[in-house]
């Protein structure tokens, strides 16, 4: 039982609150240069803090001490993603859907 308080302090501190800020940063310098959508912005937040989390277990190993390669990670992932995202142009299609459910759920 005492293991849980540390583990969520840790999942908080040294992974979710460093690759928000990391993301955000991102996605300020990514509306400057151009227009980005709702759905950019929450797949960049779902992929930015899902890659940290998928490697945090790693990183928290090898550098205990700094939380700037959790940021590092979160960046390069949603660099990543959003490349195989516009391959295959799944952007089109997320925002069609997200339009979609906006639609069916204003006429209600």
């Amino acid at each position: 039982m005492e293991r849980i308080p540390h583990e969520l302090k840790d999942l908080l501190v040294k992974i979710i609150i460093p690759s928000l800020v990391a993301i955000s940063i991102q996605l300020a310098v990514k509306i400057k240069k151009q227009k980005v959508s709702f759905f950019n912005a929450l797949m960049s937040v779902i992929i930015g803090v899902g890659c940290a989390y998928l490697s945090s277990g790693w990183i928290l190993r090898a550098f205990e001490d700094t939380t700037l390669p959790i940021a590092c990670v979160t960046i390069i992932g949603e660099k990543v993603a959003y490349w195989l995202i516009y391959q295959f142009n799944f952007d089109a299609v997320g925002d069609s859907l997200i339009q979609y459910f906006i639609d069916k759920y204003k006429k209600k």
